[in-house]
């Protein structure tokens, strides 16, 4: 019989790798107010291995330093040894975070549950919202992107999102 693990840190590399390895999808408990207004803190997403190359606009989930990630995808590159990179962004940050090779990627979120309301992030209406988000957050460089213009763009996510739980009833 094994010791007992205390490292919270090895326990969720230990719990990432046996899932990876399967190759199957997982919960994550959100924690922080990157992804505000739309994603909040206690949030819960369903976490999908990519099938396919990720799209603008999807919100990936991969691995930092201090523990999984979720950030939308601003764009997706190749360099010239042919080695695919994600650039990301929180929707509530001010610049990208630094690019991540694709093989970083655990997944993508396909549902948000907050509460008793679900929403399938994985359908083409949500699809275009991010898309729209990715292109705002590409358009303003980090230098131009102050108060002003940080409240507007928070104002019109939220907009987007009460509009969508509007169309869909959720």
């Amino acid at each position: 019989m094994h010791p007992p693990i205390h490292d919270p840190d090895a326990l969720t590399d230990i719990a990432l790798n046996l899932l990876e390895s399967q190759d199957k999808g997982f919960w994550m408990l959100v924690k922080g107010q990157s992804m505000l207004p739309i994603i909040q803190d206690g949030d819960r997403l369903q976490v999908q291995p990519l099938q396919d190359p990720p799209v603008r606009g999807e919100v990936l989930v991969f691995r930092r330093t201090n523990g999984l990630v979720a950030h939308r995808l601003l764009r997706l590159s190749q360099d010239s040894r042919g080695k695919r990179t994600c650039l990301t962004q929180g929707d509530h940050t001010l610049s990208p975070d630094p690019p991540i090779s694709i093989d970083q990627v655990l997944g993508h979120a396909s549902l948000l549950h907050r509460g008793p309301k679900v929403l399938h992030l994985d359908t083409p209406a949500w699809g275009r919202v991010g898309n729209v988000i990715s292109v705002l957050q590409l358009a303003f460089p980090p230098a131009e992107k102050n108060a002003w213009v940080r409240r507007g763009f928070t104002a019109c996510l939220d907009f987007s999102l009460r509009v969508y739980l509007a169309i869909t009833g959720q």
